[in-house]
Parts: C-alpha cells; structure tokens; sequence
C-alpha cells in the first residue's frame, strides 16, 4: 500500500464527515420543515389511496350514465312538457291545495293593499244602512 497515508487520512476525513452529515440530519429531522413535509407527504399518499384513478373513472361513468338515462327517459317520453305534467299530476292531490291556498292569499293581501276591501266594506255598510 504506497498510498496509505493518504488512504487513512481520507478515511479519517469520511468519518468525521458522516458524523456530522449525521448530526445535521437529525437536527433536520427534528425541526417544523421536516415534520411539515412529512404531513404534506402522508396527505399526498391519502389522496392517492382515496382518489386513485380507477375510482374517479367509475364514479364519472356512472354519473355519465345516470345522465344518459335521464335523457333517455325524458325523450321516450316526450321532453320536458310530459315530464312536467307526469311530476304535476304525481303530487296533484298536495300540490292543487297549496296553489289553491297561495292564490287566495294573495288575491285578499293584494285588496288589501291596494285599498279595494276598505272601499267594499265601506259600501256594503252603507248598503245595510
């Protein structure tokens, strides 16, 4: 070995250094940067387990399905008029007394408001007299 003292002096040189790349480590690994990263790391795994590809592609193509035989059933129906009046004629029995009542309300609030039922209780009060 013609070169072992600059062979011992590097291998000197290479422990000293490991040590310390060792101690700056472990300060690294200890400090807010390191712990941050390692919680944006396990975040990035999670979606990555949650959201793989596979499961994104499934749930698309049974909305895009969903979609497909919306529109499949309003055509062979007729379009949206037919869908309407099915949706109407389903909920008739609740839905015609709501309006009926909503339609009143608002005939009675509207007189009042313009004046009208003060003028017809004036004049059926003169009537009586």
């Amino acid at each position: 070995m013609d070169n072992y003292d600059e062979f011992k002096i590097n291998v000197d040189i290479a422990s000293g250094a490991e040590g310390t790349l060792t101690e700056q480590w472990k300060v690294w690994a200890d400090s807010y940067e390191a712990a941050a990263k390692r919680v944006e790391q396990r975040k990035n795994e999670l979606y990555e387990a949650l959201l793989d590809d596979e499961f994104v592609i499934g749930i698309t193509d049974a909305f895009a399905g969903l979609i497909g035989s919306i529109g499949k059933a309003a055509e062979a129906m007729g379009g949206l008029g037919p869908i309407i009046l099915t949706v109407i004629g389903l909920f008739a029995n609740r839905l015609i007394p709501i309006v009926s009542n909503a339609a009143t309300h608002f005939v009675q609030n509207w007189r009042i408001m313009s004046g009208a039922a003060q003028e017809e209780s004036l004049r059926t009060k003169e009537a009586m007299r």
